[in-house]
């Protein structure tokens, strides 16, 4: 028997297919575009947020995002898995990984190179903490700091990664006593897969 009701889930893809074009071509009335995007959104779930990949023979990467906010994961899973199948995009569930790169936040240009990092025992056994080092960092401007921290860990962990295995997050500088034992950033991914297998 075929149901007469739509999920709020189908019913965004609906919408979402209806609109394809106008999607896969968003900048030329992007403001508009986003705008109506985020309402059907807010429909399914008010923390889910998408982020637009660049297009790339035709295709678009369309990715949902749970923002961080572990409570929002079941929401980005349940509506990644009524997705269609779909010629021009490829979705994605969660920011995924991607190379880190340099970055302005705050009005503070940081390098990729400047940052490292060290993974520590954390207080919940399936989860490991970290301390990221930074160049420029100074206790006044800690809160600026975690999040200049929170960004480059998206990047280089991938949303999923930092939210399910990632504990404790502290930032210090290059003058901290365990800076000795620290690694460049560019080296975590790979550190973080040969920690939990």
């Amino acid at each position: 028997m075929i149901s007469l009701f739509k999920s709020k889930e189908q019913k965004f893809w609906s919408w979402f297919q209806k609109n394809e074009n106008r999607l896969m071509n968003f900048e030329k009335e992007q403001d508009a575009v986003f705008k109506e995007l985020h309402s059907q959104l807010m429909q399914v779930n008010q923390d889910v947020v998408f982020e637009f990949g660049s297009l790339v023979n035709g295709k678009r990467e369309f990715v949902l995002s749970a923002d961080g906010i572990d409570s929002a994961f079941p929401a980005v899973e349940k509506l990644y898995s009524a997705a269609p199948q779909m010629d021009k995009w490829t979705v994605v569930k969660f920011r995924p990984r991607r190379d880190p790169c340099d970055l302005v936040y705050g009005g503070k240009k940081i390098n990729v190179e400047d940052i490292y990092y060290l993974l520590i025992k954390d207080h919940t056994p399936d989860k490991v903490g970290i301390i990221l080092f930074f160049n420029d960092f100074t206790e006044a401007e800690h809160d600026l700091w975690l999040g200049v921290g929170f960004l480059f860990l998206d990047q280089t962990l991938g949303e999923y990664d930092v939210a399910t295995k990632l504990g404790n997050i502290l930032v210090t500088s290059h003058q901290s006593e365990h800076f000795a034992n620290s690694h460049p950033l560019k080296e975590l991914a790979k550190d973080m897969d040969s920690y939990f297998n």
